[in-house]
């Protein structure tokens, strides 16, 4: 899925704390503002939380643990939000589901 939306993550103006930040994830395709959380099984299996491992096999290809969010827009552009670790740093990122 080539990614043809340069915002991904839109800021949103919600929070009174000046320290608080919050982004819309938008569609990496379309930019679409309406996703939804795809279950393949039981409710809630769309997030998943990965180990921390010794290996570099996180959709990221960071080491250590993540979080795998699995999304899917009305358009039918299906992704994978991961957050992950990586020597002590945070990545977020998108990943397309073929």
């Amino acid at each position: 899925m080539p990614q043809t939306h340069s915002g991904i993550l839109v800021p949103e103006e919600r929070s009174t704390d000046s320290w608080s930040m919050q982004w819309r994830l938008m569609c990496p395709a379309c930019g679409a503002k309406e996703l939804e959380r795809e279950a393949s099984g039981g409710d809630h299996e769309s997030v998943t939380v990965q180990p921390d491992r010794d290996a570099h096999d996180s959709p990221l290809g960071t080491r250590g643990g993540y979080v795998s969010v699995a999304l899917t827009c009305a358009a039918g552009h299906g992704f994978d939000f991961i957050i992950a670790n990586h020597k002590g740093e945070e990545f977020v990122g998108v990943v397309p589901r073929t």
